[in-house]
């Protein structure tokens, strides 16, 4: 350890500086221990470094982000306590692209006259590997770069060299805490960008300075479509805000059925085709972008980005039984219904454990107080597994055990409006007559009172179970 500082690759720790000061009766300064230990990491490069991994930028325009970007900016550039800024949002929702528009940004570029690093740390992080690439990034010289072994040399090299720079550090898709705190390398002088699926880890890092990137406006959605099919937007507008209605405001998935519409466009058969093809859940999910070259995404190295793959990323790292929570919550409509714990937990046999394991991946919000609401996309992904049935059977029942509370609490009653109207086609889907008779006696009144009419499925259940019960009055007259 003593040969490495004597060579400047590793600087002791602040225990080992006291200790030396204190057996030498010398201050740090006096001992070597300061700036001039790390001179040899630098090359003779001036001005600013820009990190090679920083992806490609494609993107000239990021639609309905303008006030996102100002946030981040005056966090970053107009305040002297704030040094983290957390994003966290669904997958698919921007939280890259929107970083990449604030690197890019001149002013940014500008006041952050070292340079720009960036991290790509995904569900598998490598930390070592990536503080290798920073050190070569920064000029480090090779002798010292192979002197260093384990995260901690490099931790503290790494501090070493960014102590007196003035950088922007964006760590991007970070995954758990502990690794994105591991990227807290630089000095007072650098500050933090940080992107993640989990609102746990955006709190946890920058504490207030936390923003939760939400979907697009029907709006912008509607002009993410039309930029990529300008043509076809003024041919068939409906088409488009269908479109956009069916994607509920998500960039990724607008992207990817803007380039299927690209390629389909020119030929109206091909384009109908297409048109009724996207308004199927399972063949949205299923669209592919090839990737190659500097256009890639990191995490799939090797196949094409879809919604289904970035989705399945998240679904991977949960347990057994949160994936089971979340397929089973295919039986509530997508936001913005919302739905309760409470319910939840009787529905679905889940335990409060593992909707907080969905919280905390990103993969459905929770709306205080004690209410959560999911995706229309991560909905359509859900019900793919058709592994539903089970909580759909028994939603129903929940619903009428609450007719009590209902009754005395209008409110409550219209917040669940929806889930009970859910509950009441379910029930008639699949055969649970009883329920569905009593379900239909409780609740047709307040769901009218609200526009809510019977569904085409549930009125030929109560014609069928009618038929049934006056075959039954005949039979009995016959006896």
């Amino acid at each position: 350890m003593v040969n490495r500082w004597e060579n400047g690759t590793v600087f002791p720790s602040l225990d080992y500086c006291t200790k030396l000061t204190a057996l030498f009766h010398k201050s740090q300064e006096e001992l070597g221990l300061q700036r001039s230990l790390y001179a040899t990491h630098r090359n003779s490069q001036t001005g600013p470094w820009y990190d090679d991994a920083i992806p490609y930028h494609l993107v000239r325009t990021l639609i309905g982000r303008q006030q996102e970007v100002a946030e981040i900016k005056q966090h970053l550039l107009h305040s002297e306590q704030e040094t983290r800024v957390a994003l966290h949002g669904l997958p698919g929702v921007g939280k890259t692209a929107l970083a990449l528009e604030v690197v890019h940004d001149t002013e940014v570029r500008n006041h952050f006259e070292d340079g720009i690093l960036w991290a790509n740390l995904g569900p598998h992080a490598d930390l070592v590997s990536l503080f290798a690439h920073w050190g070569k990034q920064l000029g480090m010289c090779q002798e010292a770069q192979a002197a260093l072994q384990t995260k901690e040399d490099w931790l503290q090299a790494l501090h070493h060299t960014l102590s007196t720079r003035h950088m922007l550090i964006v760590i991007d898709d970070a995954w758990t805490i502990e690794e994105a705190l591991s990227c807290l390398v630089g000095g007072m002088t650098c500050r933090y960008l940080l992107t993640t699926r989990s609102p746990a880890v955006a709190h946890h890092f920058a504490s207030v300075q936390t923003m939760g990137v939400s979907e697009l406006s029907l709006e912008n959605g509607i002009q993410l479509l039309s930029q990529q099919v300008p043509e076809l937007a003024l041919r068939e507008p409906e088409a488009i805000k269908t479109l956009a209605c069916l994607t509920d405001g998500l960039p990724l998935a607008l992207t990817l059925v803007g380039n299927q519409l690209q390629v389909q466009a020119q030929q109206k058969r091909r384009l109908q085709k297409t048109l009724e093809r996207l308004s199927h859940a399972e063949e949205r999910l299923q669209l592919r972008q090839p990737q190659a070259g500097l256009v890639q995404d990191f995490r799939f190295p090797d196949t094409p980005l879809s919604m289904q793959a970035v989705i399945r990323l998240s679904e991977e790292q949960l347990p057994v039984e949160a994936r089971l929570l979340l397929y089973a919550l295919a039986v509530f409509e997508p936001k913005p219904n919302t739905f309760s714990e409470e319910a939840v937990l009787a529905i679905t046999a889940g335990t409060p454990a593992m909707l907080d394991c969905l919280v905390d991946a990103g993969l459905i919000e929770s709306i205080w107080p004690d209410r959560y609401q999911i995706h229309r996309t991560i909905t359509d992904y859900a019900r793919t597994h058709h592994l539903y049935d089970k909580a759909a059977r028994h939603m129903l029942s929940y619903y009428l055990k609450n007719a009590g509370r209902y009754k005395e609490d209008p409110a409550l009653l219209e917040q669940e409006l929806t889930n009970i109207y859910s509950a009441l086609t379910y029930a008639a889907r699949y055969g649970e007559k009883a329920t569905f008779i009593q379900g239909i006696l409780v609740f047709t009144e307040p769901l009218q009172r609200q526009g809510l009419q019977i569904s085409e499925e549930q009125r030929q259940q109560l014609e069928g179970l009618a038929s049934t019960l006056n075959h039954l009055h005949t039979l009995a007259l016959l006896l």
